[in-house]
């Protein structure tokens, strides 16, 4: 390791604990695995609680890692059904990913701009993308050339504990001054600081004591189990203990209602739930449930459902899966992506359906901004599709398929009921959107809403299993 040009940041990786090397070894050259990659950002973040690894594929089962692999699903940097092998080298556009969903970077809506220096973005998906623009603009990652990024590259392990060591800066146990980076570990101390970055408390974290702390980023608590106050904090004692007795208070008044089973669910839902699911969830929640009310609150942005659930202006909502590291989600379905054509096309019932023909005939795509799930099924395909027509719904799509002006990529869950003459084709490889219910915390959820996502979970197991 001695005179390898990560030498510092491999250092500082062992330091951190990040590294542990094989048989004495640290192989900085050697391709980081998926499962590395996961362990190392487990490992950053202290996490501890595991998540279930049953949908995961059968190879992954009994693994060493399987364990990481449950820690990193709690986390949020992969989904629960992945069917990913993690023993196989990590690309620099999937680490991009990794790192973005651990730090909880604001990923950029379009990359276009962050990355128009690079020439080699093509393969990327649109997900990928929006993580490389983000940590290119934190300065976590650069390019591998001046003009290109390679995403397609294997990384080395060196080349991933440098960019987890960008993030990590300079901060110390204990900190007086202006410091860099927006990792804090371990029990801390910062009095007097300013900081450049973002300010993340990642277990395992015990005491932590702020004296005259700013930092212009976020603050972000994330991994930790516990947090024990400071004397500033112990100060402010009688007063957390008087909010929580009136808190109490109500949560014994509430129970008095209980019986009665009343409240209002607010729901945030996107557009192909609430046509296809919500009508029918609403009706057989109701003959259980009549004094429960609902107030629907439409959205085709994961983004924009996520900070609803999470500022409270909703209570629960729909969620294409992952999403945002501090909701509590489960997972309800796959849903499929399918070509569509118009029942008399020459490509009716061609399965598979051939990627190129989205290329070939004119095709109708939701409105920008709205079509980024679509957008990263064309990446993965390597399409540029002819697109011809640009519309605001779903509907429309279908309506103007039926009527032969051109074709399109729907999901599967929208096609349910479908009455348009329209015939559906899967892809030689399939693409799928896991669609899941999150809230906010589940421990602190309603009992209206929680009556609610229960009857969701088993409407959709009984839907679908039989």
């Amino acid at each position: 390791m001695k005179g390898h040009w990560a030498e510092a940041a491999l250092k500082k990786g062992i330091t951190l604990g990040l590294l542990k090397g094989s048989n004495g070894k640290m192989l900085p050259n050697d391709p980081v695995r998926g499962s590395e990659a996961l362990t190392i950002l487990n490992r950053a973040l202290g996490a501890n609680e595991q998540d279930s690894t049953a949908s995961l594929a059968a190879s992954q089962q009994n693994q060493w890692y399987i364990s990481e692999l449950g820690k990193a699903i709690h986390l949020n940097l992969i989904d629960a059904a992945d069917s990913r092998n993690f023993a196989n080298a990590a690309t620099r556009a999937e680490a991009f990913v990794y790192i973005v969903r651990a730090f909880v970077y604001d990923r950029a809506e379009s990359g276009t701009d962050e990355l128009s220096v690079f020439t080699d973005t093509g393969s990327m998906t649109t997900a990928q993308k929006q993580a490389a623009a983000a940590l290119v603009a934190s300065g976590v990652i650069k390019g591998d050339t001046a003009t290109t990024l390679a995403p397609d590259k294997k990384l080395t392990r060196a080349e991933f504990v440098t960019m987890i060591t960008r993030i990590t800066g300079n901060i110390s146990a204990e900190y007086t001054g202006a410091a860099g980076g927006s990792i804090v570990s371990g029990d801390t101390t910062l009095t007097a600081s300013n900081l450049t970055g973002d300010l993340i408390f990642s277990a395992p974290v015990h005491t932590v004591n702020l004296s005259d702390v700013s930092t212009p980023n976020r603050v972000v608590l994330k991994g930790c189990d516990n947090v024990t106050l400071t004397a500033d904090g112990w100060a402010l004692m009688p007063y957390i203990q008087e909010i929580c007795r009136q808190q109490r208070s109500i949560e014994e008044r509430a129970k008095d209602l209980r019986g009665l089973e009343t409240g209002v669910v607010r729901v945030a839902v996107f557009t192909s739930v609430s046509v296809q699911w919500m009508p029918y969830i609403l009706k057989s929640f109701r003959e259980q449930y009549p004094n429960i009310e609902f107030e629907l609150l439409p959205s085709n942005y994961n983004t924009e459902i996520a900070r609803w659930i999470q500022d409270g202006t909703a209570d629960c909502g729909f969620l294409v899966l992952p999403t945002e590291p501090n909701l509590d989600c489960w997972l309800l379905q796959r849903d499929q992506w399918k070509a569509i054509v118009p029942w008399d096309h020459p490509l009716a019932g061609r399965e598979p359906f051939p990627p190129e023909a989205l290329a070939q005939y004119p095709f109708i795509l939701l409105e920008e901004g709205d079509d980024y799930e679509i957008q990263e099924v064309l990446d993965t395909l390597g399409v540029q599709p002819n697109v011809q027509y640009r519309v605001q719904q779903d509907q429309v799509i279908l309506a103007m398929v039926s009527c032969g002006l051109g074709i399109s990529i729907m999901e599967e869950l929208m096609l349910d009921r479908n009455e348009y003459p329209v015939v559906a084709c899967s892809f030689a490889k399939p693409f799928y959107r896991n669609i899941g219910i999150c809230v906010k915390d589940k421990r602190a959820i309603s009992r209206s809403t929680y009556r609610f996502v229960e009857h969701v979970r088993r409407w959709v197991l009984e839907k679908y299993s039989g």
